[in-house]
């Protein structure tokens, strides 16, 4: 099992929670701790500990060359429907103010669209 994990806050913790032995972890951004201060941050580790789950950081900007061969895999099973991504629509560019601090309140799910 893998979690991507880009959100943190009580979503993390839910997954923490439920975490299968080996399940592999990624750490790519905590979006619902930004605003946190230090001490009000949950520590997760222990719960990564007892799942004996691997725990590795990521960051896109060392992955940039990597773009293209990525894209030319994904965009084929994406078209034929073999992946099905998760993206939350807001209507109109006048309520991009609020989708935006959807994303810090968990409101939206996937990938936040604007359609102006």
């Amino acid at each position: 099992d893998i979690y991507y994990d880009n959100v943190g806050g009580e979503f993390t913790n839910a997954v923490l929670d439920n975490l299968r032995p080996g399940a592999r972890v990624l750490i790519c951004g905590q979006i619902a701790d930004y605003n946190q201060a230090r001490d009000e941050v949950q520590n997760p580790y222990g719960r990564i500990l007892r799942a004996e789950a691997s725990v590795q950081g990521f960051l896109i900007f060392k992955h940039l060359d990597d773009f293209p061969r990525v894209r030319e895999k994904i965009i084929p099973l994406v078209q034929h429907k073999k992946i099905h991504p998760k993206e939350s629509f807001t209507d109109g560019f006048e309520n991009m103010p609020k989708a935006f601090i959807d994303l810090f309140k968990g409101a939206n799910f996937g990938k936040a669209i604007i359609e102006c």
